[in-house]
């Protein structure tokens, strides 16, 4: 559940991840560092929630940003052993943007010197 608790952030899209990509810049993605669950998993919960630990990434004045946050996260239960796709409920900054190299692998094509 921890890994849909991670796609579940990266693909949801939050007013608060907006506002934080609009602050500094041009939106380059939100991505999941880890997560953990907050309720005991084995009593089967009604509602199993998350804490999702990631960060909220763009580009601004020449220089690529990345903000920490911590996202809450819930997944309904919708059978006796089945939750429903998670929702993404809270987003919260969890400190000041810092600078962080892109991962880019660009390919280089060229022409053949023959």
């Amino acid at each position: 559940m921890e890994l849909a608790a991670r796609v579940t952030f990266e693909d949801a899209s939050h007013p608060e991840i907006q506002t934080i990509k609009q602050s500094i810049g041009m939106g380059d993605g939100h991505w999941a560092n880890s997560a953990r669950c907050l309720d005991d998993i084995d009593a089967m919960p009604e509602l199993l929630r998350f804490e999702v630990l990631g960060d909220v990434q763009a580009y601004g004045n020449d220089v690529s940003l990345s903000v920490p946050v911590a996202a809450e996260l819930a997944f309904k239960r919708i059978g006796r052993r089945m939750y429903a796709a998670g929702e993404l409920l809270d987003v919260v900054r969890r400190g000041a943007p810092r600078e962080y190299e892109p991962d880019f692998e660009a390919e280089i094509y060229g022409m053949s010197e023959d």
